[in-house]
């Protein structure tokens, strides 16, 4: 039985894209719906897609150590992140050196806007820059744990996961973090805002949380199997 794409017409197969490197890669940056991409790996791995997304060129982040994260606010707007507390910032083409001042934990990003950006750390280290990077904010996570992921607006409402089944909600531009509580102690990779007032939270073991009531609870969602 052959499986049929979008449409129900045939896709074809996969296609091999030459990247020019051997390195892992660990994440894929778009953001706004950019035609080109950005993937991020290790070894200081950033590479950089012409607008077919089929031609790559290697970018040099001034950094060899392994990059887990990355995100692209604006077109001209790059963050990457990952071990002994490095980020870079490429502005309009050029890398700046912005790192955090920790330089014990890795580190991953996020932010919904250009204004200001939270890195994460591997063991609860949490900071946030305003000024580009130039200068950071040491946050109390309240938590010791490796925090993975973040979503929301960080001049608002904002939401991180992390192992243990750690939730931290944040309602005042992430000055103050309050640990909600998940009702699991499986490690939480991703977090989204879903829609229709949803926020979903995935982990290992196949997790899926949601609430809808700001996360004073956390239910887990059904799962269905595939026949």
């Amino acid at each position: 039985m052959s499986c049929s794409g979008w449409g129900g017409a045939d896709q074809g197969p996969w296609t091999t894209i030459p990247l020019g490197t051997s390195f892992t890669v660990r994440t894929i940056v778009e953001g706004g719906g950019f035609s080109d991409l950005y993937l991020v790996g290790d070894d200081g791995l950033v590479a950089h897609s012409d607008a077919t997304r089929t031609t790559w060129s290697l970018e040099n982040p001034l950094t060899s150590v392994d990059l887990f994260s990355g995100q692209r606010l604006t077109s001209s707007q790059l963050w990457v992140s990952g071990d002994a507390g490095v980020v870079r910032l490429n502005l309009t083409g050029t890398w700046f050196s912005r790192n955090v001042p920790d330089a014990l934990e890795r580190f991953v990003m996020y932010s919904r806007e250009s204004g200001c950006q939270n890195a994460l750390g591997s063991a609860g280290s949490l900071y946030q820059t305003c000024d580009g990077g130039v200068s950071w904010a040491t946050l109390n996570s309240g938590v010791s744990v490796s925090l993975n992921h973040g979503a929301g607006f960080i001049t608002s409402t904002s939401w991180i996961v992390g192992d243990g089944g750690t939730i931290l909600h944040s309602t005042d531009g992430s000055q103050t973090w309050v640990q909600q509580s998940s009702g699991t102690t499986q490690d939480l990779h991703y977090i989204i805002e879903a829609g229709f007032g949803y926020v979903t939270a995935v982990g290992k073991g196949g997790t899926v949380l949601r609430t809808n009531d700001g996360g004073t609870t956390w239910t887990p969602s059904r799962r269905s199997r595939s026949r």
